[in-house]
């Protein structure tokens, strides 16, 4: 899932291949665009199609990354 402005990519959501139910979630954000809520709304309608599909959405991110489990937190995973 990819969220764009002036044909530049601003957030690009991705999953891995679905593993026992379960489907990694990954997202990067342009640098100008982070803390704007971009990633909550392609983030949380990624997840919706996957668990539309029967699949869990799950995140792995290191401890460090303020921004990726503040995320994390917000959606839900």
């Amino acid at each position: 899932m990819l969220l764009w402005r002036d044909d530049q990519v601003i957030c690009e959501v991705v999953t891995g291949a679905p593993t026992r139910g379960k489907i990694k979630v990954g997202v990067t954000t342009h640098v100008v665009y982070r803390w704007r809520g971009r990633a909550l709304i392609a983030c949380g309608a990624l997840i919706a199609a996957c668990q539309a599909e029967g699949l869990a959405a799950w995140w792995d991110c290191a401890a460090q990354n303020v921004a990726s489990m503040h995320l994390t937190r917000r959606l839900g995973c």
